[in-house]
């Protein structure tokens, strides 16, 4: 989720690191500043650093934070723009922030229906 929402902020933004950098916290994660999440493959996931609840809680908040104040840096007449220099999956299609505003909700509800299914399948399997 803090992925997500920073990889927003940043878009939103349009120039300067996210909270992924700029905290320093892909480095204390332990996880190449480059990945997202992206494509991982199932060995990539599978060695996933071991880090405590509270350091990705603590990446998510500062994520979060970021997001509140790039989405605080939109105005109405920003909606139209469009941020290739910074969409480097394919600069050509990169979208107007508002199609951003509104894809951060999205994303953040399938990414939770995610967790609440992995969770069932946790729960049935070990109880």
């Amino acid at each position: 989720m803090g992925r997500m929402e920073d990889s927003w902020a940043w878009y939103l933004r349009g120039d300067g690191p996210g909270a992924w950098i700029e905290g320093g916290w892909a480095e204390r994660l332990g996880i190449d500043p480059e990945r997202n999440g992206a494509d991982d493959s199932i060995e990539q996931v599978r060695d996933f650093p071991d880090v405590s609840v509270e350091e990705v809680t603590g990446y998510w908040q500062a994520a979060r934070d970021f997001l509140f104040s790039s989405v605080e840096g939109v105005t109405a007449d920003m909606f139209g723009l469009k941020r290739p220099e910074v969409w480097p999956y394919a600069p050509d299609s990169a979208p107007e922030l508002l199609f951003a505003l509104g894809r951060i909700p999205v994303e953040n509800s399938q990414h939770t229906g995610h967790i609440a299914y992995i969770h069932g399948l946790y729960a049935a399997k070990f109880g």
